[in-house]
């Protein structure tokens, strides 16, 4: 187990800190919650730091829990899955203590038997289950069943009473009051309706009374609010030397040497903590909406108001449309406008080929010197005995000779 402080309370981690894989893993677990929902289990993380989970169960039938809404939170670390969450309860139930860590199996009180695998459902459910459970642990106390009963009945105007309650979880305030929330209403717990209000005679209980402020106050064996000295002088108490939530030097902070007890100043003591456990000298009732029709009459003149934006708002956007299409269809029919005088100019056109000249005879040219070649030729022949008659035809110079034999060798002209 952890070796947790004796001061009460869960420390967030800041807006931002998350990694990368924590915030992976926690979207993919919200959507899976959402597509899968589990009986009697709604959550929801925070918008601003995804690393804060708000809750809310609904008591299990055959228990003394049943009727009842219980809200709490679960605060994830900035390296999750690798490390388990601190799980709290804000609503007075009569199992476990309230705003204190709890310890489970699937919490920070146990990182040793942690599986990285478990989602936000599991860890609900896990929940869920060991609050029907009778098996003490830290944070839980020995509650009665008439006790928790009465806790259940009162549960949710116990829940209502709290701003972030009923930011969270609209629905739930909408089905017990007729009302939705609003961001800019007053800080004051809307009126339940009848069927959903705390029965005649049951307290609604207050957080300040049901806190692990006030838990761990009782433990030191005071009680701030009735001024009732504890154990600071004893040594023998096992918590001397620390001062109770909202007394002055602090909280859990050492409370020096021992010294005999003095009795509380008439005067209330200072302190902001103190004042906010005392509260005012004559508490007014629990805020109510005096009026919840003219709240009713007003939420729908606010709806009324964003209906007639929507419409006017439609209306601009269908003469635009209309604007565009007059537009487009002018343009269509420009476009074909030009394809038909575009085709009437293709039609009227008549391609004219260019004249063709006619071809140029050759004329034959004598080349130069030729009657002196010739000349030589012919002389060259005559003597070769390959002249030309008088009638210009060549003399055949070839000897015929008869088959089968061989011409005798030509007889040169001998010189004279």
């Amino acid at each position: 187990m952890l070796n947790l402080s004796q001061t009460p309370g869960v420390s967030v981690p800041p807006a931002g800190s998350a990694s990368a894989t924590a915030i992976r893993r926690l979207q993919k677990d919200y959507a899976k919650l959402m597509e899968d929902p589990v009986d009697g289990i709604n959550a929801i993380p925070n918008e601003d730091n995804i690393l804060e989970w708000h809750y809310c169960l609904r008591g299990s039938p055959d228990t003394p829990f049943h009727g009842g809404f219980y809200w709490g939170k679960v605060i994830f670390k900035e390296n999750f899955p690798w490390s388990p969450p601190a799980i709290t309860m804000i609503t007075p139930n009569g199992r476990f203590a309230t705003n204190v860590r709890l310890c489970l199996s699937i919490s920070d009180y146990h990182p040793e038997s942690w599986n990285p695998g478990w989602t936000v459902s599991a860890i609900l459910i896990g929940l869920h289950s060991f609050m029907n459970e009778n098996q003490p642990a830290a944070g839980s106390i020995p509650g009665k069943p008439e006790d928790q009963r009465q806790l259940a009945s009162a549960s949710k105007e116990f829940n209502v009473k709290y701003r972030e309650f009923r930011r969270f979880f609209p629905q739930l305030v909408h089905e017990w009051t007729g009302v939705y929330p609003s961001p800019g209403e007053p800080n004051v717990a809307p009126k339940m309706l009848p069927q959903h209000a705390t029965p005649h005679g049951v307290p609604v209980p207050d957080l300040s009374n049901h806190s692990s402020r006030a838990a761990f106050n009782l433990a030191l064996g005071r009680d701030v609010a009735a001024g009732i000295p504890g154990p600071g002088g004893n040594p023998l108490h096992p918590f001397h030397g620390i001062l109770p939530f909202g007394a002055v030097g602090g909280a859990g902070g050492p409370a020096g040497p021992p010294g005999p007890p003095q009795a509380p100043p008439p005067a209330p003591p200072g302190g902001y903590m103190m004042r906010m456990m005392r509260g005012p000298p004559n508490p007014p009732g629990p805020p109510q909406y005096h009026d919840l029709i003219a709240i009713a009459q007003a939420q729908e003149q606010a709806r009324q108001q964003v209906v007639q934006a929507a419409i006017v708002h439609r209306q601009q956007a269908q003469q635009i449309a209309m604007q565009e299409a007059a537009i487009a269809q002018e343009r269509l029919r420009q476009n074909a406008a030009l394809a038909a005088q575009r085709m009437q100019m293709a039609e009227n056109y008549q391609y004219q080929a260019p004249p063709i000249p006619p071809p140029q005879q050759r004329v034959l040219r004598p080349r130069a010197h030729q009657d002196g070649v010739n000349e030589r030729r012919a002389e060259m022949l005559e003597r070769l005995g390959m002249g030309q008659d008088q009638n210009g035809v060549r003399r055949n110079t070839r000897r015929m000779v008869p088959a089968g034999q061989v011409a005798p060798p030509k007889e040169l002209d001998k010189p004279e």
